[in-house]
């Protein structure tokens, strides 16, 4: 991972700005990546690149040369959270759910409910007793437009759920990727938040 952002210039001292183009799933991923290795000038263009073109923003072709960066990871080991604590996790959140830290499932409905197949990789449908489900899409403004909604409309969603500031929250869905939208967006609530990053293929299996 080092050598990865050092390749793109990212330095200590970096302000790094991510952006995708049709989803911001690849670029929630990076900054899950990036927080994880304590880099936390991190920022999300919001809407991505479909909006910066939309309002007709200066675009680019050419490849710039890039300086290499000089990174230093500063792991944080206590974002990622692993099966054996999810199986705490369920077991309190099933048992004594007002107490316990919120694990978040942000697949789509009938994925949570196992009554759609993500895909092979998912050996047994269904979620993890005690989650919550809020699928990531319903964060965002629409399909086409990948801004996130108002911070009052995020709160509204989350606490619909279950999901108050004062508890933390672990994040999860298949492969980590739709999670890591939770995860950024739960961050920039301010929450307390972590990732299972195995999520639902480890578990399932």
């Amino acid at each position: 991972l080092k050598t990865v952002f050092e390749r793109v210039g990212v330095s200590d001292d970096s302000r790094v700005i991510l952006y995708g183009d049709a989803s911001v799933l690849p670029a929630t991923r990076a900054y899950f990546t990036l927080d994880y290795l304590g880099h936390g000038a991190t920022a999300l263009l919001d809407g991505g690149l479909h909006k910066w073109t939309a309002e007709s923003r200066p675009l680019a072709k050419e490849t710039p040369e890039v300086k290499q960066g000089r990174l230093t990871p500063r792991p944080r080991p206590e974002v990622v959270v692993d099966i054996n604590a999810v199986k705490d996790l369920s077991y309190a959140a099933t048992n004594a759910p007002a107490s316990s830290p919120a694990l978040v499932d942000a697949r789509t409905a009938g994925e949570f409910a196992g009554t759609t197949a993500a895909s092979s990789e998912i050996p047994r449908p269904g979620h993890i007793p005690g989650a919550a489900n809020l699928y990531w899409m319903q964060t965002q403004a629409s399909k086409d437009d990948m801004s996130l909604v108002s911070e009052a409309d995020l709160r509204k969603l989350y606490e619909s759920i279950g999901v108050t500031p004062d508890r933390p929250v672990v994040t999860y869905c298949n492969t980590g990727m739709q999670a890591s939208q939770s995860y950024f967006t739960l961050k920039y609530l301010g929450y307390d938040t972590r990732m299972y990053d195995g999520s639902f293929s480890q578990w399932s299996a």
